[in-house]
Formats: structure tokens, C-alpha cells, sequence
């Protein structure tokens, strides 16, 4: 459709060539590699030229839609015919209507977390929390840690929680651990402070 308008050919380097070109929109010169000619880019400057120098014009006459021209029979609704979702897997579907729905739970790094749906949104918490909150009867601060037990993140049995108060206090007991200053938590303290 449109022809690139060479005017040198300037040499970069061993085998590689850079050329001169017009453009066709706005006829400004402007250089542009040989393998963008090669593959029959460069007619213009810049995008915003190639946009205005292409307005109004098809790609194609033969698949232009003119007004009041039907398009197809086969794409046209008819009345009675089935709906196009019918029978076919929705992958854009979400939450339980979705066909990769797993009953609101996933894992994530080990956690598994649980689907709670809020006033504003759904929202995944981490199973443990739920679990601990609901034995305590209260909701849990954010500054609050459930430690493992057994240290599977995956076992949420009230047995293999245990309750700190802080961060702190878990990467201290974590460090007395490593340092063998400490024997191990073998026992939960959630049933404690019920």
C-alpha cells in the first residue's frame, strides 16, 4: 500500500547497512535500519504518522463492511438457536462458577489459605488464623504469630498451634532453638488461654 522512498544507503558496520528514507506522511528524512526495509517497514517517521497517513483506509476491500451489508448468516442470531456459551468450558468465569474451582481453598507456601468473603471482597486468610481466632472466641491482632508445632504448615490442628504474642518472640525462640539454649515447644498454649 504504501512504499518506502530510499534516498542513501549509509554503512554501520561489517554487513550492516542503515537507510535514508522519506516519509511518506510528513516528508521528513529519517534513517532506519536495513532489516526493518527488508521486512518492508519504514514508509514513515513514527507511529503517529503511520496512524494519520492510514485513517480512512481498509487494509483489505474485499473484507470491508459496508453499511447495511449483512456480515454472515452462520455469525447473525436466529431465534432459537442455542447460546454461544452452551456446552463450552467458561474459563473467565470466577469463584464457584468457575471449572477450576476447589471449594475456596488453596496453598500457598505451605499455608493453606481459606476463601472468606467480606463486605467489599472475597479474600483468602490463612486457615491457622481461622482455626486459633475461633478457639479463642476473638479475632487476632496482626501483630499475633501461630507458630507449627511439628513445623508443617499444612497441620492445623489445634494440638500443633502455638500462640505468640509478637514477631519478635518467634525469631527469638526460633534462635534459642538453633542454639540449643531452649527445649523445643511440644505442647499448644491456645487451650491455655481459652
Amino acid at each position: 500500500m504504501f512504499n518506502q522512498i530510499i534516498i542513501d544507503k549509509v554503512f554501520v558496520r561489517k554487513g550492516q547497512y542503515n537507510y535514508v528514507v522519506i516519509c511518506n506522511h510528513c516528508k521528513t528524512v529519517f534513517k532506519i535500519r536495513e532489516s526493518l526495509i527488508k521486512r518492508g517497514k519504514g514508509c514513515f517517521c513514527s507511529t503517529k504518522c503511520a496512524g494519520e497517513a492510514r485513517k480512512g483506509i481498509h487494509v483489505s476491500p474485499s473484507t470491508e463492511i459496508k453499511p447495511g451489508q449483512r456480515i454472515s448468516i452462520k455469525t447473525e442470531f436466529k431465534p432459537g438457536n442455542k447460546s454461544w456459551s452452551e456446552g463450552k468450558i467458561l474459563w473467565h468465569l470466577r469463584g464457584e462458577s468457575s471449572c477450576h474451582w476447589t471449594g475456596g481453598s488453596v496453598v500457598s507456601l505451605g499455608y493453606k489459605l481459606i476463601r472468606t468473603t467480606s463486605l467489599i471482597n472475597n479474600v483468602y486468610e490463612r486457615e491457622h488464623r481461622l482455626i486459633v481466632e475461633k478457639e479463642l472466641g476473638r479475632k487476632l491482632s496482626r501483630s499475633e504469630i501461630i507458630h507449627h508445632i511439628n513445623g508443617n504448615k499444612s497441620d492445623n490442628r489445634i494440638e500443633n498451634l502455638y500462640l505468640f504474642n509478637n514477631q519478635s518472640e518467634h525469631q527469638t525462640y526460633h534462635l534459642l532453638i538453633k542454639n540449643n539454649k531452649v527445649k523445643e515447644i511440644k505442647d499448644s498454649n491456645i487451650k491455655i488461654k481459652r
